[in-house]
């Protein structure tokens, strides 16, 4: 098991909010260090206390929004669900922060949206296939 203290958390936060900003900054290597069995989302997904029904809440809407151009609203409200569900206590700061932080990342720049939004996708896509092995666990 990975030691789980918010500290720690934190880092994993900002490692993946990197990589959905800028792709670029680590390449291939980066998305496999990050999305492998055993990498920082792995031991992110670990220390979650969701409920696995809040997690694909989330990635379902995120998966239902399609097309060219992305509804600002849409986005806002995953992000504005992440704030109401963190004060609820249904998740944890720290998924409120990547939530968050990568709703205002896809939402910065008009020409790089579309680029960031699919790795955030990417990303919670595999937190929600991890979840479950840890979630078991938990009794969820």
């Amino acid at each position: 098991m990975y030691e789980k203290n918010n500290n720690e958390r934190g880092i994993w936060v900002k490692q993946i909010l990197q990589y959905v900003e800028n792709e670029e900054k680590g390449g291939d290597s980066k998305i496999v260090e990050l999305l492998k069995k055993g990498g920082t989302v792995y031991k992110f997904v670990e220390g979650e206390h969701a409920k696995t029904n809040q997690l694909r809440k989330f990635y379902d809407e995120l998966i239902s929004i399609k097309g060219d151009k992305l509804d600002p609203y849409r986005l806002m409200r995953i992000e504005l669900n992440s704030a109401y569900a963190h004060g609820r206590n249904y998740i944890s700061k720290e998924m409120d922060d990547f939530i968050s932080g990568s709703v205002e990342l896809v939402l910065r720049e008009q020409n790089y949206q579309k680029d960031r939004f699919e790795r955030f996708k990417r990303v919670f896509e595999a937190m929600v296939a991890y979840y479950p092995l840890f979630s078991k666990e938990k009794g969820d």
